[in-house]
């Protein structure tokens, strides 16, 4: 069996919300296989009316879009259905740490159990199109075999930053989960594993030691633009490359960058209505860069009387 799986992140830059990475598999009829060519009857690489679009998330996402066209593009792989909860979700994505995410007062009221998907697309079109994208598969003899994620943002992601010696060392641990959990997942599976590169990071033995603890590993080239290793394991070897630009290279990877991009958006939607009711004098943010801390300087001086403390609002790493 041939397992093609992605990985990319989102939210790794901003000053405000969780830090998200996403996580897909595929089994695939041959090693070779182009996803965006073999299921080509439903999935575009551009805009299409008819097709599920499936690019850079960065491509398909603006805050003056808003989350549709990714829901639109993501619900038909996760089997999304009109009243399906954001918790739920959660569950669907095997997002750890749920736990520690209701202890902001952001996802407390309502709580994420009572917020219903999708947020913004029409579900009859993604009912259609999940019947378009199940009948494209079979045909080419492809099946999806889920999604992961992960999501850290205050208290945790500063915790993460500090244990590994910045925001980069933390997005590693993070992808090394998500390795290991979709090795473990597919044991005799030849696995092929392709991910966005970190920056302009070349080396990535650390994190694949961290994620395969004791397996022999091939370092098979590193280069600014592809990073590339085998993992030795019993049955077949696990392959793994980082891609600079990988969303537009790899169909797994725009689809893993759609994965982790709707999970920010959707969880930063409510931070951003908590505020609107808290705070409906201070305009609304995406948490990035001069407009995030232009929030933070204004919302500071209502925290205590919040019950807030200033780490769980700002990342201080």
């Amino acid at each position: 069996m041939i397992v093609r799986a992605g990985i990319d992140e989102a939210g790794l830059g901003p000053v405000l919300g969780p830090l998200t990475v996403g996580c897909v598999a595929f089994r695939v009829p041959a090693a070779g296989t182009d996803l965006w060519k073999a299921l080509s009857e439903a999935i575009s690489p551009t805009h299409d009316r008819e097709r599920i679009v499936v690019c850079d998330s960065k491509r398909l996402f603006s805050q003056d879009k808003g989350v549709a066209p990714l829901e639109r593009s993501l619900f038909p792989f996760l089997g999304v259905e009109k009243g399906t909860s954001l918790a739920a979700l959660l569950e669907v994505l095997s997002v750890p740490g749920r736990e520690d995410l209701a202890r902001y007062p952001w996802y407390q009221s309502p709580p994420l159990t009572e917020v219903r998907l999708p947020l913004a697309a029409d579900p009859e079109e993604i009912a259609e199109l999940s019947a378009l994208l199940a009948k494209t598969m079979r045909d080419a003899k492809v099946a999806f075999l889920g999604a992961r994620a992960r999501a850290s943002e205050g208290h945790a992601y500063d915790a993460g930053s500090r244990e590994w010696e910045g925001r980069f060392g933390y997005l590693s641990w993070l992808v090394s989960g998500l390795l290991a959990e979709t090795a473990s997942a597919n044991p005799s599976a030849d696995l092929r594993v392709l991910a966005g590169k970190q920056g302009m990071r070349v080396q990535y033995e650390a994190a694949l030691r961290r994620a395969f603890p004791g397996a022999f590993l091939w370092v098979r080239d590193e280069r600014p633009d592809r990073s590339e290793y085998e993992v030795a394991r019993e049955g077949a070897p696990v392959r793994i490359a980082f891609l600079r630009d990988g969303e537009d290279a790899s169909f797994e990877i725009a689809l893993a960058s759609l994965v982790a991009k709707y999970l920010r958006e959707a969880l930063m939607s409510r931070f951003r209505a908590w505020w609107v009711e808290k705070a409906p004098d201070v305009a609304e943010t995406a948490g990035y860069g001069l407009d995030g801390k232009r929030f933070l300087a204004e919302v500071t001086p209502r925290l205590a009387a919040l019950g807030l403390a200033r780490e769980s609002v700002e990342r201080l790493r």
